[in-house]
């Protein structure tokens, strides 16, 4: 029973002195490896917390050294743990490529560079809003496509409840509904909606071949409801469509690279930037033009007589908590600075597909790769913590 209590001031001794720190780099670099993502001997020692703190404290041989070993933890994670002035930052973390890698480099930045305590919380866009207009959070929705938000964002700003911080792409967004254009270059007429609709046959649906198949948004995606409106407006369940749900982002990218792949005519909606569109030749269909003062019905759960529109050019911008912004000017700042050049962030969504990664992975890819990019948005002062950070975390397996 004292063999426990008997070996700990040796633990606290070891954590404490030079050997203590070597062990800690010797852990970070067997996770590492293990992992296959970088693992700091800072994360090392947060995790260490972690455990410390789930140990039963009733149990004498454990409670007897838990304060000694919580201060040499502290001792050894002094510059790497979270800055009091800065706390809980939380961070929505949203289901597309770009939303999501977007969330992991801003975590990265808070953790490493200004010592906050970052957390992701993975939710749709209309949820996190709504938990923010409460005063719940996240604090930050990084990629928030306003223009298919409806009113949301510009009554959470004129209550005061939201702030924007800026756009969060250099040349903004585009929403859609696409053909590939070896479409167009064989039936020089689909190049419009009007057109397509005049061909369900040339789009077949495969559980009712007899059909036209139009592919839209996953279900609980703003743009959903958006193209449940539309399909209506242009009556193509009478022109001889059905309307398809994706499962996910990846479902509707597969069914559209799949087509693409064997140069079948797709009838889909998608966006830009991304991946897909960066890396095929997709022609965005022509229709009537942008109607402001129909596309608030458009945009609602409940339009009862949706009229025929196309999507405006995207306003993609990244949201934040006024609360939060008012309470950290420093990092509100960060968030205003981030922005996208969109031919990076479609090199990274690109990279993360053809590698097979996380958008964890393509974080701290971004990270050691593209450091004339996300040092645009710190001051000197972060940048070196960043730098900092990520030289602790390198490995032998990660430098390859």
């Amino acid at each position: 029973m004292n063999g426990g209590g008997s070996r700990a001031p040796g633990m606290v001794t070891v954590l404490s002195s030079y050997g203590g720190k070597r062990w800690l780099e010797d852990a970070s670099d067997m996770l590492s490896v293990r992992l296959g993502v970088p693992v700091s001997a800072c994360a090392v020692t947060r995790m260490m917390r972690s455990r410390l703190k789930e140990l039963p404290s009733r149990r004498p041989s454990r409670s007897a050294w838990r304060l000694p070993m919580a201060a040499a933890l502290l001792a050894l994670g002094l510059g790497c743990g979270s800055d009091p002035s800065c706390g809980r930052v939380t961070i929505a973390d949203l289901p597309w490529a770009s939303a999501a890698l977007t969330a992991q480099i801003q975590k990265i930045i808070f953790e490493d560079g200004y010592g906050c305590a970052p957390e992701l919380l993975p939710s749709e866009a209309h949820v996190a809003l709504e938990g923010m207009l409460r005063g719940d959070g996240p604090d930050i929705a990084p990629e928030v496509w306003v223009t298919s938000m409806g009113r949301v964002v510009q009554d959470g700003v004129a209550s005061g409840a939201l702030r924007i911080a800026g756009d969060a792409f250099l040349s903004g967004g585009t929403e859609g509904w696409y053909v590939p254009e070896y479409v167009v270059s064989r039936y020089p007429e689909l190049g419009s909606l009007d057109g397509v609709l005049k061909r369900p046959d040339l789009f077949p649906d495969p559980d009712e071949p007899e059909r036209g198949r139009f592919y839209s948004c996953a279900q609980g995606w703003e743009c959903r409801h958006i193209n449940d409106n539309l399909f209506r407006a242009y009556e193509m369940e009478a022109a001889g469509f059905n309307s398809y749900e994706p499962s996910s982002d990846q479902d509707l990218a597969a069914a559209i690279t799949e087509a693409y792949q064997r140069r079948e005519p797709i009838f889909a909606y998608y966006w830009s930037p991304s991946d897909l569109t960066g890396n095929l030749r997709m022609h965005l269909l022509t229709s009537v033009p942008h109607d402001p003062d129909t596309w608030p019905c458009i945009t609602s759960l409940t339009c009862a007589d949706p009229a025929r529109n196309t999507y405006p050019e995207s306003v993609v911008q990244s949201v934040v908590m006024s609360g939060f912004a008012d309470s950290n000017p420093e990092l509100f700042d960060f968030v205003t600075k981030f922005q996208w050049t969109n031919i990076t962030l479609v090199e990274l969504v690109r990279w993360m597909k053809v590698e097979e990664r996380t958008p964890l992975e393509a974080a701290v890819y971004f990270m050691r790769q593209y450091d004339s990019e996300w040092r645009r948005w710190v001051p000197d002062e972060v940048a070196e913590r960043l730098v900092a950070s990520m030289e602790d975390a390198a490995t032998p397996s990660q430098a390859n």
